[in-house]
């Protein structure tokens, strides 16, 4: 403060709480709301991991609900969620902590947030856990659980992704382990039923 006592000498006071003194002949500044401060502070501080303070001129934060979450400099409460990967393992019961969050499970998935696992659709996996998302299997395979994609046996294909069953092809030789498309005749050559005969002589 820049008063003056009886003898005109400047005269001191210890800063308010809520308020941050700079020194020297400034005046005192609010604190913001995500701040606080305690009586005879020369600035601000930011509110801690797990409190926050919704008003300016504070002298301390406050603890978060149960069910909320704050991060450091909090002026307000966030609804406690789980990141992508993980689901809140109460789904009866609001989130008090990111500790209650679970890991997803092989084969589902989670988007994070309220929302609980969801097991992958046909034609698509989850091989490892706390997946955000499923894969979908390649061309030439088919998910034969919903942890694992295989490769199509010889006889059938799988021309796209993210398919759960292979389609047999018309000749059972026309097509090996894995493949995308089945062969056609070379000129000369005509399909009967039957498994005899050299594909590589047969199909082009």
């Amino acid at each position: 403060a820049n008063l003056t006592d009886a003898d005109g000498d400047p005269e001191c006071f210890a800063c308010p709480a809520g308020l941050s003194c700079a020194g020297g002949g400034a005046a005192p500044a609010v604190c913001s709301p995500g701040t606080a401060a305690k009586p005879a502070r020369d600035k601000c501080a930011m509110c801690g991991v797990g409190t926050h303070q919704p008003y300016a001129g504070s002298a301390s934060c406050v603890p978060c609900d149960p069910g909320f979450f704050c991060p450091e400099g909090s002026s307000a409460q966030l609804p406690a969620s789980c990141p992508a990967g993980f689901y809140n393992g109460n789904a009866s019961t609001t989130l008090e902590s990111l500790d209650d969050c679970v890991g997803c499970a092989l084969g589902s998935f989670c988007a994070g947030g309220a929302a609980q696992p969801t097991a992958c659709a046909p034609g698509s996996i989850a091989p490892s856990a706390n997946m955000s998302a499923c894969e979908l299997c390649p061309k030439g395979h088919y998910a034969a659980s919903r942890t694992a994609c295989e490769e199509c046996e010889a006889g059938t294909y799988a021309a796209s992704e993210g398919l759960s069953l292979c389609t047999p092809c018309p000749h059972p030789l026309s097509s090996s382990s894995g493949d995308v498309t089945c062969s056609t005749c070379k000129e000369g050559f005509y399909l009967l039923d039957g498994t005899n005969g050299d594909p590589a002589d047969i199909f082009k």
